[in-house]
């Protein structure tokens, strides 16, 4: 069934590629879930993830039909016991993300070998454990992921390469935090493009499917597993639902018939858009007021109200999707055994500051020297500065 829908995607323009594909039962998708990579080091974030979502998947109130992983060749994971109908708009679905993956030129730069690299990671960690114990080498774990949670970016510059770099660490210890960092602009680039890679699998598995010379029962049931995926939650975003709106009306406006497969122009400005933008990208260029409507989105208003329009919809999205819902820190100045200067990128949003005090507890205890952070608060200037024995607030 794969290679059939596999040409089918190539007749539309598609370069999905070769594809690796397994079942696997509930727990197991629960568990790459919960870990991103089969064989990644452990850590207890990772397992209460994984006790989260077997709760909701033993309540019924989540089911994962696959999972892909972005290697070469990507690897598709299936959920054991699909009906076969399910499996076939789940391999549509797949294709469409395996062609993303190839034409994303924010995906395209990550490791080929990553998956191997993963493997090591964990057996280098478990040497440290053995080592250095595992409080040791969990408490500089705690550290680093709490760090890359809030304020990695992408760059040379960012915190946690800083602190690699710098901070007064022994050599194992600075592996490890090179090891969280590698890992974590592998999957910053995923999230950075969620909504467009979800909305292109989306987009392309309706069309794909469509071309299937299917039974009515089999059509109906197609359109209800769609219709699930798409589900927009009262008061949430569905990255699928949003991704699949915006691409249509890119596609109507670039000249495709509604519901066709985009040909000549049309399918060269799709391709286009995959290969070069990413989720704030498409919100920022291609969201419309018609897709805000559609989905009924509404955003919060300073004034305690709700609005539809789409400047502010636009807005408050953008500070949501590709990691912005992060806090942004820059390092302002970052020299061995000197203060290390930090300045939060304010976009409006306030950091919680006893959240942001215990973070700056973790830089401060992994840089060595003292640590001071400018923000604003409640439109003042205020400075969170940590002397290596308690966190003090100016301003």
């Amino acid at each position: 069934m794969l290679e059939r829908l596999r040409a089918r995607a190539e007749e539309f323009g598609l370069a999905p590629g070769e594809i690796l594909m397994q079942r696997l039962p509930p727990q197991a998708l629960w568990s790459l879930a919960s870990y991103g990579f089969f064989g990644r080091y452990g850590h207890w974030s990772r397992g209460k993830a994984y006790q989260r979502l077997k709760v909701q998947g033993e309540l019924g109130l989540q089911r994962i039909y696959e999972l892909i992983v972005h290697t070469e060749p990507p690897q598709a994971f299936v959920l054991a016991g699909n009906r076969p109908i399910e499996d076939m708009l789940v391999s549509a679905h797949v294709l469409g993300h395996a062609d993303f993956f190839h034409r994303s030129a924010w995906l395209r730069k990550r490791d080929p070998d990553v998956g191997r690299r993963v493997l090591l990671h964990r057996q280098r960690i478990s040497a440290y454990v053995a080592e250095h114990g595992q409080d040791a080498v969990e408490s500089l774990l705690d550290a680093a992921l709490l760090i890359e949670g809030h304020v990695a970016r992408l760059g040379p510059e960012d915190l946690l390469g800083v602190i690699a770099r710098q901070a007064p660490l022994a050599a194992w210890q600075r592996d490890c935090l090179d090891m969280v960092r590698e890992e974590a602009l592998y999957f910053q680039a995923q999230e950075r493009t969620k909504v467009l890679n979800e909305g292109w699998a989306c987009f392309w598995h309706l069309r794909i499917l469509r071309r299937e010379d299917l039974p009515a029962r089999d059509r109906l049931d197609v359109a209800l597993l769609h219709s699930q995926l798409v589900a927009m939650p009262p008061g949430r975003l569905n990255p699928y639902t949003l991704g699949l709106d915006v691409l249509e009306q890119f596609a109507r406006e670039a000249g495709a018939r509604p519901g066709e497969a985009p040909e000549g122009e049309a399918l060269e400005a799709m391709l286009e858009l995959a290969a070069f933008a990413d989720d704030r990208s498409l919100i920022r260029d291609h969201l419309r007021q018609e897709t805000v409507d559609r989905l009924g989105i509404t955003v919060p208003t300073t004034e305690g109200g709700e609005s539809r329009d789409l400047a502010d919809v636009r807005r408050e999205i953008l500070r949501q999707v590709g990691g912005a819902w992060r806090p942004a820190v820059e390092v302002e100045q970052g020299v061995a055994g000197c203060t290390l200067r930090l300045r939060h990128l304010h976009d409006g949003r306030d950091l919680d500051l006893p959240d942001a005090e215990g973070v700056l507890s973790e830089v401060q205890r992994l840089w060595g020297a003292p640590v001071l952070l400018e923000t604003m608060v409640g439109g003042q200037r205020v400075c969170l500065r940590h002397d290596g024995q308690e966190v003090r607030r100016d301003g």
